[in-house]
């Protein structure tokens, strides 16, 4: 069997590509290794990448902010946000204007959820069939607790607040244009509703939102011109980040391999010193 091992030596000898291939291997497994282990750095510099909301807003006279739209891909309007909604608070801090919004926004990083409050009003159409004990045509909601706040517990199904989309959680604030305080004011003001009609609601709804990579918020298009949505499908979400635990993982692995490689490695110069 010296013949084998000789023509091994041969081949190894003569350059025709076998030990440079093992020498080339361990570097590309190690650029990729490197470009792995590169993750982590992307994640954390994607954290100080200002967060975005992905709408077009526009200040009202009132200093509420108004949404008129949405980009592509837009975090906000997956988390429910609608056109027409008013921005009025941003963890807590009220919002008055569109630079204050876009301030408070940039001041956190992509990635991070954020609370947001909404004001949004919708049409309640009431049903004269439905109405109260004592004869008040009936909005069908519910309200939290006995110190009369405007709180909704449930908007049980059937009735005009849960066809408006008015939910558990929401704070009734205007009634046909008319701010109120408290529950008897909401009474008083539907005791003076005869016939079935349609009635304007504002409400207030706190919002999740976990914010995109891109910078803060888009001022409303031209008019007449196509906003983002117009122009083209959603763009598909970023791709996930490798956890630092994946990236070990895969490291280990990776050095695993070039362990054995090495011992390979060996075992032919081995053969080539008894030579």
């Amino acid at each position: 069997m010296n013949w084998v091992r000789h023509l091994t030596v041969a081949l190894l000898v003569a350059g025709v590509g076998l030990a440079p291939a093992f020498a080339q291997q361990p570097r590309g497994r190690a650029a990729q290794s490197q470009a792995r282990a590169a993750a982590p750095q992307a994640a954390r510099e994607a954290l100080n990448t200002p967060g975005q909301l992905g709408v077009q807003v526009a200040t009202e006279t009132s200093g509420l902010v108004r949404v008129e739209g949405f980009l592509a891909g837009s975090p906000a309007e997956g988390a429910g946000m609608r056109a027409g909604d008013r921005i009025v608070a941003v963890e807590g801090r009220a919002v008055n204007g569109v630079d204050q919004l876009v301030e408070l926004v940039r001041a956190r990083p992509a990635g991070r959820e954020i609370k947001l409050r909404l004001r949004r009003t919708v049409a309640l159409r009431l049903d004269d069939a439905q109405r109260t004990e004592d004869g008040r045509l009936a909005l069908g909601l519910v309200l939290a607790g006995e110190d009369g706040g405007l709180l909704v517990s449930s908007a049980p199904a059937g009735y005009a607040a849960a066809a408006a989309g008015v939910a558990a959680g929401d704070r009734i604030v205007e009634l046909d244009g008319v701010e109120l305080a408290n529950q008897g004011q909401l009474v008083e003001r539907m005791r003076t509703i005869g016939a079935a009609r349609t009635l304007r609601v504002s409400f207030e709804r706190d919002l999740r939102v976990r914010l995109g990579p891109a910078d803060g918020v888009e001022a409303p298009p031209p008019a007449g011109a196509p906003n983002a949505r117009s122009r083209g499908a959603r763009t598909p979400p970023p791709a996930r980040a490798q956890s630092t635990r994946e990236v070990a993982d895969e490291v280990a692995a990776l050095r695993r391999e070039l362990a054995a490689l090495r011992a390979e490695l060996a075992e032919l110069r081995k053969l080539l010193a008894e030579d």
